[in-house]
């Protein structure tokens, strides 16, 4: 009896084993991780819907806000943002026109057609850190206009303008002539819509204008046509947006063993800026010899790609190469631009000081394979190392001239330049100067 019970006092000062122990505190780990992620999810279901009633209430305020208005067309899109109790919310105010058969024009400015009866209001509320599964505080609202937007005897012209981007641009003045008609004018608000109201029936001339915006084609005050019948509305969308500056620096890869030469382009160079959308060839407004220039171009999002030069022969791609990079910007911004272009060293003779132009090369003095020529441009055609008021080449000197790719014939004081009186500089581009037509040709095709 006595060596059973010291064989039982031995047994209960053994304790646990490492096994049993490391069950054990599995066991509590999983009590632990589910006791903590029920406490976790009951304070955010908690935080919810505490932050969903303030959101009510932002979202019924702004409801009470736009039913104030006095007049419906100046209810707009909106996000504002607020801190309440700590927490960050966000208010999204969005209007669409309904018409008079209940449909949605899909649209805030209402553009998609139709008689225009009602403003549909949705205010949308969110807030820092909702739970996946928790939806945003959403209300709605139809606003009736105090006067008819489209009255059954009149017209209604609705005027989009939105930007390269997308967005409506504001501040925006429209108007609409038609003969015999009183000229209607609106100015756009911060979604880009303007409202023509109970005009006159009939064949309208709209047009878009703001200081410094340009459209798609380049124009400063683009129109468009649009006819509208009694009782009826008629649609308008422009894009139009403020102009972007692009700086070109021309021939940025020139270099010379004699640095004291500088270098000069022709006068009024065209510079084409050419994408998807089409090609555009800008004429810098003053006559300068100067390698760089500011010009005012749209800003496409997708960017243009610069080169010097209108003939079919400036363009790199014509020649079988590659188009230069894309550059683009936003309005009202700045970017610079490379323009390669080719450079040719001129020897002038003694004598007189002399007017250097360059003509594009005759199609038969063309002798470089591949080479597409300058016939896309009217016959005659040449440019001048100068300014409006002329410009002369010192006598006895060595000047260094940058034309765009293709080729090209030099005269100073109507005598052409030899072949002799001619060194290729051939950064970037291949330079040729054919002995037996004095043509100097510039390839783009770098080898």
């Amino acid at each position: 009896m006595r060596a059973l019970r010291e064989q039982l006092r031995r047994r209960d000062d053994e304790g646990f084993t490492i096994a049993e122990v490391l069950v054990a505190l599995l066991i509590f780990a999983l009590m632990s991780v589910g006791t903590i992620h029920a406490t976790v999810t009951m304070l955010q279901i908690t935080g919810d819907a505490r932050n969903r009633q303030v959101a009510a209430n932002i979202a019924a305020q702004e409801i009470d806000n736009v039913r104030s208005f006095s007049d419906v067309l100046e209810v707009v899109d909106n996000t504002v943002e607020t801190v309440q109790n700590g927490t960050r919310f966000r208010m999204q105010r969005t209007s669409s026109w309904v018409t008079a058969g209940g449909g949605v024009t899909g649209d805030s400015c209402g553009s998609g057609g139709g008689n225009l009866r009602f403003k549909e209001v949705t205010v949308r509320v969110t807030w820092d850190g909702m739970r996946p599964t928790t939806p945003p505080v959403t209300s709605n609202t139809l606003l009736n206009p105090r006067s008819p937007v489209v009255d059954e005897t009149r017209s209604t012209i609705l005027v989009t303008v939105l930007g390269a981007d997308g967005t409506g641009r504001a501040g925006v003045t429209v108007t609409a002539t038609a003969p015999g008609a009183p000229t209607a004018s609106a100015t756009t608000d911060n979604q880009g819509c303007a409202y023509l109201l109970r005009v006159n029936p009939g064949h309208y001339t709209v047009r878009v204008s703001r200081a410094s915006f340009v459209d798609q084609d380049q124009q400063p005050s683009p129109a468009s046509s649009a006819y509208v019948e009694a009782g009826a509305t008629a649609s308008v969308q422009f894009q139009y947006d403020l102009r972007a500056t692009f700086v070109t620096r021309y021939a940025p890869g020139y270099a010379l063993a004699a640095p004291a030469v500088q270098v000069r382009t022709i006068a009024n160079l065209p510079v084409t800026f050419a994408n998807s959308y089409g090609s555009t060839v800008v004429v810098p407004p003053s006559a300068t010899t100067a390698m760089t220039q500011q010009l005012g171009l749209h800003p496409f999002s997708s960017g243009y790609s610069v080169y010097a030069g209108a003939c079919t022969s400036s363009n790199p791609e014509a020649w079988g190469g590659e188009v230069p990079e894309p550059v683009g910007t936003v309005g009202g911004e700045t970017v610079e631009v490379p323009v390669p272009m080719g450079v040719v060293l001129v020897t002038t003779p003694s004598g007189a000081a002399r007017e250097l132009v360059a003509t594009p090369a005759a199609p038969a003095a063309l002798t470089v394979p591949g080479d597409p020529g300058c016939g896309n441009l009217p016959s005659g055609t040449s440019y001048t190392f100068g300014t409006a008021s002329g410009y002369t080449l010192p006598a006895n000197s060595t000047v260094a001239v940058a034309l765009p790719y293709g080729s090209w014939q030099l005269r100073l004081g109507g005598t052409v330049v030899t072949a002799a009186q001619m060194t290729p500089i051939g950064i970037p581009a291949q330079t040729t100067v054919n002995p037996a037509t004095n043509v100097v040709t510039f390839d783009p095709r770098l080898p």
